[in-house]
């Protein structure tokens, strides 16, 4: 079953930061695999998630976890995070 992924859920050590930024009714919904061979193409800068609200920046209501299986380092090409882009001032849902 799916026991064998309570780290990655209740048993999550991110959760308490999760639960502090979208409160203690928390809820896992999504969880997800990103492969990349040696040699694949960048992926172009993305949104995880769209907003809410096209005409008013809401408080959030999702938070991504990212866990790399593996040790990361600037060669892997790991996920890269620019601050103030989840800004709805800063948002071009078609880029």
């Amino acid at each position: 079953g799916g026991e064998s992924f309570d780290f990655l859920r209740e048993k999550a050590p991110w959760l308490d930061g999760v639960r502090a930024i979208l409160g203690e009714d928390a809820k896992f919904c999504v969880m997800g695999c990103m492969l990349s061979q040696p040699g694949s193409r960048t992926q172009q800068w993305h949104s995880d998630g769209d907003h809410l609200d096209d005409d008013e920046h809401l408080p959030p209501y999702a938070v991504n976890v990212f866990v790399p299986l593996v040790d990361m380092d600037p060669s892997l090409g790991p996920t890269e995070f620019i601050p103030t882009t989840h800004l709805l001032s800063n948002y071009d849902p078609d880029p």
